[in-house]
């Protein structure tokens, strides 16, 4: 079955367009036997078949598009990723663990196809990358991890992962499913411009370095602190900015959502699969208590415990959304509530989506709500 899934992901060549959001790849691999792959951008599904026969039907959880090249890279699972490139008649796929979007020079497994006619192929290629965009609003870029920062306070270090600008659909879209609440809609289009978020929840550890006291009620230098009211945030904030010359705040809404997303419209239901147990503690699986952070897997920019742990709060007031296109949203100037995101380690499955939201007086805490940073 291992060698199907992987022969059927490395599939992708000489497409024929069928329709406004799915297409059809034609070809063979070197080695022997006729392949189709039909990618449906609506449902995100690829199927592939063999001799009119299906042999797999998969959905992908993201796509990557490297500016420039034109290379595009499908993630379909934690452990599996293709790279398509229409640069020559002889493609070469690359699959490896945990990778997103891989390179030739650190692929683990690699296989050869070739498609059934070149020209087909590169005329449907670029209708796919021109749908690709077209759907989501614009490209993600890939990710770059050379663009994120660490920082040290009193010997806590802590890493700050770049999200490039982009623009998403904000909000219960599809993948979300009837889990969503009436408050995430209506979708709306967000664009952001590049911002640094932290990768994982600001932890125990970080806290008492600024602060110089605990007041989290599950203790652990590398749990997340909780039990820090929004305006408790604020003061750490200032004293972090005092101490590191900085400008750190907490992200705002839609910042926050952009990030669990991965940096894209859609993707997966949680913070980096659709399967929570992967990437979240919560109800189910946290034994009551939080976790050290970082210790689920990171969603596709890299970042840890969006889903799940604690909750986090963010800048905003509360307020409904509307279907007008924003730029760089800040929420109401004022209002009774602040809002926060992510779910924690009492949090049901629905309540750790990445569109759900939920809200709090500034001045109160909670044994599972903390806080990320963000600059």
């Amino acid at each position: 079955m291992m060698r199907f899934i992987i022969i059927f992901i490395l599939l992708i060549c000489n497409f024929a367009f069928t329709s406004a959001q799915t297409y059809t790849f034609n070809m063979y691999e070197t080695s022997g036997g006729d392949y189709s792959v039909s990618i449906d951008l609506q449902r995100k599904q690829i199927t592939a078949s063999r001799a009119g026969r299906q042999i797999f039907n998969y959905n992908y959880r993201k796509f990557n598009i490297e500016n420039g090249t034109g290379v595009l890279g499908f993630s379909f699972d934690d452990r599996y990723s293709v790279i398509m490139r229409p640069d020559h008649d002889e493609h070469y796929f690359l699959v490896r663990k945990d990778a997103i979007f891989c390179s030739t020079s650190n692929a683990s497994q690699e296989f050869y196809f070739k498609p059934k006619n070149m020209s087909n192929y590169k005329a449907t290629y670029q209708s796919l990358m021109n749908g690709l965009s077209e759907y989501v609003g614009q490209a993600p870029q890939p990710v770059n991890s050379s663009q994120n920062l660490t920082f040290t306070v009193d010997g806590v270090s802590f890493t700050m992962v770049y999200v490039p600008g982009g623009t998403f659909t904000m909000g219960a879209t599809s993948e979300q499913g009837s889990d969503f609440w009436d408050y995430e809609k209506p979708t709306h289009s967000v664009t952001l411009s590049g911002y640094h978020i932290g990768q994982t929840e600001v932890t125990q550890a970080l806290w008492k370095a600024v602060m110089g006291s605990n007041p989290s009620f599950f203790k652990g230098d590398q749990r997340p602190v909780e039990q820090v009211s929004w305006n408790d945030c604020q003061t750490f904030i200032s004293c972090l900015n005092a101490k590191t010359g900085k400008n750190f705040r907490m992200p705002t809404e839609a910042e926050w959502e952009y990030a669990a997303r991965g940096g894209h419209s859609g993707g997966p239901k949680y913070a980096g699969s659709d399967n929570i147990n992967n990437v979240a503690w919560y109800d189910d699986n946290s034994g009551d208590e939080t976790h050290n952070v970082a210790t689920k897997s990171p969603n596709g920019l890299g970042i840890y415990d969006m889903s799940g742990n604690v909750w986090e709060w963010c800048q905003d007031w509360y307020g409904e959304y509307s279907r007008s296109s924003v730029t760089n949203p800040i929420g109401p100037s004022s209002g009774a509530y602040r809002v926060y995101r992510g779910g924690g380690w009492r949090s049901y499955a629905r309540n750790c989506r990445v569109s759900h939201r939920y809200v709090y007086t500034p001045s109160n805490s909670l044994n599972n709500l903390g806080l990320r940073l963000a600059f």
